[in-house]
Order: structure tokens, then C-alpha cells, then sequence
């Protein structure tokens, strides 16, 4: 019996994160009209992030590119940004920097959807209203590229 209780309380443990719509991930199919500025206003998200997130070198989509949008929350009833914080794993202050429509972080609502903070983003394209310097290194030259002297 004890046997048959804990198997059925680890297939829950691993089943529960299915069931959890809580943290929503999605894909997007880039539309013939589409920019990234509309794709990030439908998505109430930042150009930047959707540019980090897919790796872009450039703000140029074309129809049919498939894009990810970074994750979203659905804020639940009783919630509060600390308890969300807690149950994502990031700090109040990066709830607040990934959601920059949150005016009073008091004053969240069931159903609002927050946008989750990407971990350890690298960078691709920044925002240009921000002084920022970018160092980049390359580890020496390639051999399967030949050199010219």
C-alpha cells in the first residue's frame, strides 16, 4: 500500500506543472503587416525583449518567421507581486522593470497579465534611450576560415 502511495504522489508531483496555467509560453507566426512594434503592443511586451529572446540581429521579421514571446503570468486571486516573485524566482524590482505599465505595484488585479522577467539575458539589441557600451571578444581566429596575409 505504502508502494502504491508513493508512486501515485510522484506521477501528481510531476503531472501538477501541466495543470499550472499560471505561467503561459507562446509562439507567434509573424503575419504579412506585421513590425515587431505591433507584435510587442499586442503582446504588452518590449521590442527589446522579443528581439533578445529570438536571438535577432536585426528588427527585419518576415511572414511565416516564428517568433517566441517571452512568458506571461496570470495574476490569480490573492496574489501580490511578492507572492509572485516568490513563486517565479526574481526579484520585485525585475517584475516591476519587465512590466513598466505596473504604475502602483499594489495595485494588481486577477486576470492581469505580467510578463515574466527573462533570466540571464544576453543582449542583442538594446534599448537606445539607454547609455550602455557593449564589449565584445573574439577568442582568435577560426581555422576552417583562411586567413589572407
Amino acid at each position: 500500500m505504502l508502494k502504491i502511495a508513493t508512486i501515485l504522489i510522484a506521477f501528481i508531483l510531476v503531472c501538477l506543472p501541466m495543470f499550472d496555467k499560471s505561467a503561459i509560453a507562446e509562439t507567434y507566426i509573424v503575419q504579412s503587416g506585421d513590425n515587431l512594434s505591433k507584435i510587442s503592443n499586442k503582446y504588452e511586451t518590449s521590442v527589446e525583449k522579443i528581439v533578445n529572446l529570438n536571438k535577432l540581429l536585426s528588427t527585419v521579421i518576415e511572414p511565416g518567421q516564428y517568433l517566441e514571446i517571452p512568458d506571461t503570468y496570470i495574476v490569480s486571486e490573492g496574489d501580490t507581486l511578492y507572492k509572485i516573485s516568490n513563486k517565479l524566482g526574481v526579484s520585485i524590482p525585475e517584475l516591476l522593470e519587465a512590466n513598466p505599465t505596473i504604475e502602483n505595484p499594489n495595485w494588481i488585479y486577477p486576470e492581469q497579465i505580467i510578463n515574466v522577467p527573462i533570466k540571464n539575458e544576453m543582449i542583442y539589441m538594446g534599448n537606445p534611450s539607454k547609455k550602455r557600451i557593449a564589449l565584445t571578444f573574439d577568442d582568435g581566429p577560426e581555422d576552417s576560415i583562411p586567413r589572407k596575409f
